[in-house]
Formats: C-alpha cells, structure tokens, sequence
C-alpha cells in the first residue's frame, strides 16, 4: 500500500513539471486518501497473525501490485487533467475529482490486498469505504473537496467505473514486463 503512494506521488510529480500544470491535489486532500487507504489499513494487517515463510516471488508479486495500482492512478489522474483542459473546468474542481478518484482507486487497491477476506478484513474494508465516503459528502470542503456540477460528476462516474478493468488490464502488462521479472529475482536473490 505505501509503495502504490510512493510511485504514483513521484510519477505525477515528474509529470505535471513537464506539462506545466498545477500538481492536481492538496495536501489535506492526500491526508485523507493516505489515511484511509493505506495508514490505517496497513496498520490492522500489520497486526494480523501470519507464522507462513515468506515465498520465492514475495517482491515480485509486491512490485506488480503496487505499479498496476500506481500507474492506473497516474493515469486516471492524467486523462482527468487532460480533459479538464479541453473543456475548461477549473482547478479546484479537477483538485476535488482526482482527490475522490484517487480515494477510490486505493479502496480498489485494499480490496485486492484484502483477498482473501476474512471477517477482519470485509470489515475494515467496509468500514474506510464508508468513511472516505462519508467524509467525502459531509465534510469534503474542509479537505478541499469541493462540490461537483453534473459533467463533472459524469466524468468521475466514469472513471470510477473504468478502474478496476484499468488496474487489471495494466496488472496483465505488468506480468508480461521481463524487466520487472528479472529486478524482482534480483531483489530476492540480495535478500534471502
């Protein structure tokens, strides 16, 4: 979950610097898509109890998760910028509709994570779902999340529908990359 944030936060970086155009969220807005879809998640399956060895391909398995799920953000993010330059919606409400997207594709990503479910685990998936939700709708403005008009509601719809096929579209490129094999076996080789 932290390596999704880590990629996708330094792939957007890179890239809004050379499209020249304002990064597309604010700091209190990747507070709450961190908190919900990674800090608190990460912490209840820090505490779960797992005696099993770790498996040759652990790092492997690792890095294609965390890419497919970084680069569907990066492009979600990239294809809402794009759009909204064609038909002129304004920064907050581009800053807003990537906050929610993101959100929502990290409870994609901790729903993946999450399989196989257990009781712990349906309920905190549950539960970050109906808080980001919730937070969303009843006090999005104190996270900069602003009110959305009906296009701009359209175009989340739209890419919230289109993201899981996007992450398992890109999570089948990703097995296909060798490069990507021959890190991972690298990596593993170092450190067991």
């Amino acid at each position: 979950l932290f390596l999704v944030k880590t990629i996708y936060s330094f792939l957007l970086s890179i890239l809004f610097l050379i499209i020249m155009k304002p990064y597309p969220f604010v700091p209190i807005q990747l507070t709450l898509i961190s908190a919900l879809t990674i800090g608190i998640p990460s912490f209840f399956f820090a505490l779960e109890s797992n005696n099993n060895k770790i498996k040759k391909g652990f790092l492997r398995n690792i890095i294609k998760r965390s890419l497919s799920g970084a680069l569907t953000i990066v492009i979600n993010i990239l294809c809402v910028a794009f759009i909204s330059y064609k038909i002129n919606i304004p920064h907050s409400q581009v800053s807003s509709i990537s906050a929610i997207l993101t959100g929502f594709t990290g409870l994609v990503i901790l729903y993946r994570v999450s399989i196989p479910f257990n009781n712990q685990r349906k309920i905190l998936f549950t539960f970050m779902t109906v808080l980001f939700f919730s937070i969303v709708i009843l006090f999005g403005d104190r996270f900069m999340i602003y009110k959305l008009n009906f296009v701009q509601t359209i175009i989340l719809a739209v890419f919230m529908i289109i993201t899981p096929i996007t992450i398992k579209i890109i999570s089948s490129i990703v097995d296909k990359i060798k490069i990507l094999n021959i890190y991972a076996i690298f990596l593993e080789e170092e450190l067991f």
